[in-house]
């Protein structure tokens, strides 16, 4: 009887790896038969592929995000979080997570205090839930849509900048109606997700790299009120900007 079953990260190539004769029936039946399953970054598209995760939240690396939508529509993927819990399954982000799963199975199984003494002991973090602050998940931009794509680098020039829907609209010859579903269809977002994920990215950089204050950084991606960039930092990153400095800056 298995009570667990970790699916590892895919390295080789996901269409490679996803052709694994009787891989995905297997985990059908030990899965039916009550067994826990597991995945580590690239292993939730095994997962994906047996179906067990439609209708359900999963998550994978961030930068396979796009892939993984398009193979698995059914699936409400969750790339900023770093595990996913459904009960009788766990999914966890990039390759490194599979310590967080450890120290997730060992909460789960052995209890927290086990779980705490352990993270101790091997000097890692316990708190980690965001998989954001290590990647965003980049932009789309191989769907062949020119006007689009001018609209794209227009924001990402201009970011700084108030940027009206009718303005974008323009740049992309196409009505404000016709051209917000053109946009969502190209790359996944909104106009407004897009320009906020720009501006998030940018102070992301501006964190890391120089010693800005933090009102300064977020005047110089285009927002007035502090404490409003601050607010929504900490909703996408899951950590403030201070807390992120401290983390990945790298200026002495």
């Amino acid at each position: 009887k298995t009570d667990l079953i970790v699916l590892p990260p895919i390295l080789d190539g996901v269409e490679e790896s996803l052709a694994v004769a009787g891989i995905t029936n297997w985990l059908i039946s030990h899965h039916g038969a009550g067994g826990r399953i597991a995945t580590v970054c690239a292993g939730s598209f095994l997962l994906a592929e047996t179906g067990l995760l439609n209708g359900r939240d999963a998550t994978t690396h961030w930068d396979f995000a796009d892939m993984f939508k398009i193979r698995y529509p059914e699936v409400q993927l969750q790339t900023h979080r770093l595990i996913v819990d459904g009960g009788d399954y766990i999914c966890c982000g990039g390759v490194s997570a599979w310590m967080d799963l450890s120290l997730h199975l060992l909460a789960r199984f052995a209890g927290k205090d086990i779980a705490r003494q352990c993270a101790k002991i091997m000097l890692m973090d316990p708190h980690r839930e965001h998989q954001t602050p290590y990647g965003m998940g980049g932009f789309r931009k191989n769907h062949n849509n020119k006007n689009i794509l001018k609209v794209q680098q227009f924001i990402e020039d201009s970011y700084s900048n108030p940027i009206q829907v009718k303005d974008m609209a323009a740049i992309a010859s196409l009505g404000e109606r016709t051209f917000l579903r053109h946009f969502r269809t190209a790359t996944g977002k909104t106009p407004g997700q897009y320009v906020q994920q720009v501006r998030i990215e940018a102070a992301q950089t501006l964190l890391e790299t120089t010693d800005l204050g933090v009102d300064r950084v977020a005047e110089s991606i285009g927002y007035e009120d502090y404490s409003a960039f601050r607010k929504l930092f900490k909703r996408i990153m899951g950590c403030t900007p201070s807390a992120y400095r401290q983390r990945f800056g790298m200026v002495e």
